[in-house]
């Protein structure tokens, strides 16, 4: 290794220019990490390598020269090299490894030799001055983030043998504004071109089969899009978040497709080529000659959905704009409403579910926040995770007899919600299914509810009843034990299960009302010494249903019977 410093006059610090490096020998692991007073470095011709992290965090360092001997420059070689300006590769060079030159931030440019065949995850990441690249026509596929947040790039050559674009490839670049992918790709894969804000024109040839999830989400500028034919399968949220396109042209080999490709995007005009599984008339795109409806475009004012339909797909309506006021009319016929069919439609005031209807989809009203009441119809048995969660402005809900169980969330954020009958139907209430319904004052809750979720009411401040029970499965009072959950140090916090006239029944976390045991048991500072006792109820919770509360005595004594007696010693 040779090393030469030099003086810097203007500012009067001793600042390296160095010639690194053995000919046959690799620059090795982490050699000048971190050693800032390096400004410039050469590496001699014969150096076959310049190994991980060897230069990374050389925050003084602004050039580097790499010699046509130097075949691979490995993972976080240059990381963190914040004030690198110019790098001169080598004719040599066939991989640049992960996150090679990420964080370079000063990078300005950059000239691939014509050999090289890899450029890693990451290589060029939040290279945020870096405004050119060509990637030569050795390069078969971009990998992974390769060039994500580099927010000055503006001009992208792409090689004519490419197949593939990676994971966030081109994420956060916001300086680009026109794309022309070349012939041969067959997938942009996930988030690749995400968030490009800048984003007006693309071209997407017909070799392409697969666009990924949120590939081009967030690609604000992006007015219209021809996808070619060739293209079979498109991702959730493609194109979600494009605010500005109105026009999609859709190819004969599309098979697979989802309404919430297009979330938050404007549509207005859809193109179905001749011969299409897909139909299009009057804002309804449809499959199986309009039995299912697969997107909704342009809602507004009254919108009566097609009576040939029997199913709403998934997130059929993401596509709607968020401000337009609108109502729904489901026709008597439909079965099914989808996941996430209706998600986020803050604009949607309210929906007419005929009783035909015998499933609706997790997620399907959550965020409908001018939502104010809803009838869930009778042949529904399941209300589902986050049915109806932030629909802050439902202030009546009816849920039939015939309802089974009501999932996790169901009905989280409802903030304008003040009351709740929940039928005798009802076994089963989700975790957090009342979260942050801070306005509710009235619950009722059937005797046949066995299992209550950890977090099903909390934030119901207003509750001012105890849930009076309507049925009488609970009055023989048969119990068995079937477990308990603490464990010392923290004993008395546990979960009891146990079965009542047949059916299973939880008590503390994770469970229903009370949560929380106290030993009788005593300690002796002094000699550090514990007493037995029995197990009591701190306190029974105000939430805990009347006839609940009315089996325990026979809970405590369940307990006991049970449970190790004694104080679990951790106050100690």
């Amino acid at each position: 290794m040779i090393e030469r410093a030099e003086e810097r006059p203007e500012d009067n610090l001793a600042m390296k220019v160095c010639k690194v490096g053995e000919p046959g020998a690799p620059i090795k692991k982490a050699a000048y990490r971190n050693q800032n007073d390096i400004v410039s470095v050469e590496i001699i011709n014969g150096v076959t390598s310049i190994e991980e992290s060897a230069f990374s965090w050389c925050k003084g360092l602004t050039s580097v020269a790499i010699p046509d001997s130097v075949t691979s420059i490995e993972d976080l070689a240059f990381y963190g090299c914040s004030n690198l300006i110019k790098v001169m590769f080598g004719r040599g060079v066939t991989s640049i490894g992960d996150a090679a030159f990420s964080g370079c931030k000063n990078l300005t440019g950059i000239s691939f030799p014509n050999c090289i065949t890899n450029i890693g995850r990451e290589a060029f990441s939040d290279c945020n001055r870096l405004e050119r690249i060509i990637i030569p026509d050795s390069v078969t596929r971009i990998c992974n983030s390769a060039f994500s947040g580099c927010t000055r790039l503006t001009d992208v050559t792409f090689s004519n043998n490419l197949t593939s674009i990676g994971t966030s490839a081109f994420s956060g670049c916001s300086g680009l504004t026109s794309i022309t992918i070349p012939n041969g790709v067959t997938c942009i894969g996930k988030r690749a071109f995400h968030n490009c804000k800048n984003l007006m024109s693309v071209t997407i040839p017909p070799s392409v089969t697969s666009i990924e999830e949120e590939a081009f989400q967030g690609c604000e500028m992006l007015t219209n899009i021809t996808i070619p034919s060739g293209v079979e399968i498109i991702g959730h949220y493609a194109f979600s978040d494009c605010s500005k396109l109105k026009s999609v042209s859709f190819p004969l080999s599309l098979k697979e497709f989802d309404a919430c490709v297009f979330s938050g995007c404007p549509i207005e005009n859809i193109e179905i080529p001749n011969g299409s599984k897909f139909t299009y008339s009057d804002g309804w795109l449809s499959v199986d000659d309009g039995r299912t409806i697969v997107m909704r475009v342009n809602a507004n004012g009254r919108v009566e959905i097609p009576a040939s339909a029997t199913s709403i797909g998934d997130s059929a309506f993401a596509p709607c704009n968020r401000e337009c006021k609108f109502s729904v009319v489901i026709p008597d016929g439909v079965v099914n409403i989808g996941a996430f069919a209706f998600s986020d439609c803050s604009g949607l005031t309210s929906v007419t579910i005929p009783n035909s209807v015998i499933s609706i989809g997790d997620f399907a009203f959550s965020d409908c926040s001018g939502l104010t009441s809803i009838k869930i119809p009778r042949g529904v048995t399941s209300i589902g995770e986050s049915m109806f969660a932030g629909c802050c402005g439902l202030t009546s809900v009816s849920i039939p007899d015939g309802i089974i169980r009501i999932g996790d969330w169901a009905f989280s954020n409802c903030s304008s919600l003040t009351s709740i009958m929940i039928p005798d139907s009802v076994t089963s209430i989700g975790e957090c299914a009342f979260n942050g319904c801070n306005r509710l004052t009235n619950v009722t809750i059937s005797g046949n509810v066995a299992v209550i979720g950890d977090s099903a009411f909390p934030e119901c401040s207003g509750i001012k009843n105890t849930f009076p029970i309507g049925s009488d499965a609970l009055k023989n009072n048969r119990l068995k034990f079937i477990s308990y959950t603490g464990e010392y140090p923290n004993l008395c916090e546990g979960k009891l299960t146990v079965e009542i006239d047949g059916n299973e029944v939880s008590f503390g976390l994770n469970g229903m009302y009370p949560k929380f045991w106290r030993s009788g048991g005593d300690i002796e500072v002094k000699t550090m010494s514990v007493t037995q006792g029995l197990w009591e109820l701190s306190y029974p919770d105000e939430y805990c249903p009347q006839k609940i509360l009315s089996l325990l005595p026979d809970l405590i004594k369940l307990f006991n019977d049970n449970v190790q007696q004694g104080c679990c010693g951790g106050c100690l």
